[in-house]
C-alpha cells in the first residue's frame, strides 16, 4: 500500500462534513505537554547510541481570518542522545 495515496484519503470526507455541516466543525486552541523516550533497536544503532530522552510543548490556535475553521499549530522538542562508541 502506498501511503502517500492513503494519507490523503480522509481528507475529502473532512472538506465535505465540514461544508455541509460548518456549524459541527470548529478549530479550538490547546496547549500540550509531553515526554518522549527513544530507545535504539537493531546493533548498529546500540553502537553508536543509548536510550534518549526529552519532551515537547505543542500549542494549537484558531485562526479567525479563516473562519475558525482551519487551527495554526507550533511546537519545540528537545531530545537528549548520548553517545556510545562501541571498541
Amino acid at each position: 500500500m502506498d501511503r502517500r495515496r492513503a494519507s490523503w484519503f480522509p481528507l475529502p470526507l473532512l472538506l465535505a462534513i465540514a461544508v455541509a455541516h460548518p456549524g459541527v466543525v470548529r478549530a479550538q486552541g490547546n496547549l500540550s505537554f509531553y515526554g518522549i523516550h527513544m530507545d535504539p533497536s537493531g546493533q548498529d544503532a546500540q553502537d553508536f547510541s543509548r536510550a534518549s530522552y526529552g519532551g515537547g510543548l505543542r500549542a494549537s490556535f484558531p485562526v479567525p481570518q479563516l473562519g475558525n475553521l482551519i487551527a495554526g499549530s507550533a511546537g519545540i522538542e528537545l531530545v537528549t542522545y548520548p553517545d556510545a562508541v562501541a571498541s
